[in-house]
């Protein structure tokens, strides 16, 4: 949940979606992140003293991201 912005964010694939709860309607935040699997299990948060959301991905290559609208 973004509180700045009282969306729901979802990371599937290598895309973020949002969630206007006011409409129900989601839409795709700009920018790329990396692959995600099809569940992150407590693996992709917001930050509200960042406003931001990090993620880290099931392969131990892969960085970490941070992404920041």
């Amino acid at each position: 949940y973004d509180e700045a912005s009282g969306a729901v964010v979802a990371w599937h694939g290598g895309s973020l979606y949002v969630l206007d709860l006011a409409t129900l309607a989601w839409s795709t935040l700009p920018g790329s992140v990396p692959q995600g699997e099809s569940s992150v299990w407590g693996r992709f948060q917001y930050v509200p003293c960042e406003d931001a959301f990090l993620g880290v991905t099931a392969d131990p290559q892969q960085n970490v991201f941070l992404y920041k609208k």
